[in-house]
């Protein structure tokens, strides 16, 4: 359980809970990582840009496995530094 107290100066005080069963998916592993790193003002491995471009990258392969095609990926690139 990932617990977080707003705390008595809140404007809207309460508590937010997120509860993450036994799994071994992957996805949960990583939103614990992400809550963790919030609450600790650090920076998550995967930053928004990134996971971004990930999900750029799945959507051309459901979009070619739809149309029977060969994904395009040209123009989903490295960030540039």
């Amino acid at each position: 359980v990932f617990r977080r107290d707003l705390g008595p100066d809140a404007p809207d005080p309460k508590e937010i809970v997120w509860e993450f069963p036994d799994s071994s998916k992957q996805t949960q592993n990583e939103t614990r990582h992400f809550l963790e790193c919030v609450l600790e003002h650090r920076k998550p491995l995967t930053d928004a840009y990134s996971a971004l471009q990930g999900l750029r990258v799945i959507w051309k392969l459901y979009e070619a496995e739809r149309t029977g095609t060969v994904a395009d990926l040209r123009g989903l690139g490295l960030p540039k530094e």
